[in-house]
């Protein structure tokens, strides 16, 4: 399922660069993120935006931090 929105993370997760994907960022517990694109049930990571920087998220870890800001909508 395609998700896109604003979301408020629960727990702190971390992510991978765009740009280098060397580089893990840790996204705090309270951050808001803007999901840019990605698919949480068939992609291995999810882009997003944090802080105007792009980020790469697990599904898995994003579900877990999540506490939902706005109602996501469906591709």
């Amino acid at each position: 399922m395609m998700i896109a929105g604003t979301f408020k993370l629960t727990n702190g997760t971390m992510a991978i660069s765009e740009k280098d994907r060397k580089s893990v960022v840790l996204i705090p517990a309270g951050a808001c993120v803007v999901v840019v694109d990605g698919d949480i049930e068939q992609d291995k990571l999810l882009k997003v935006r944090y802080k105007e920087k792009v980020l790469l998220v697990r599904p898995a870890d994003f579900r877990a931090a999540l506490d939902l800001v706005a109602e996501p909508s469906t591709l």
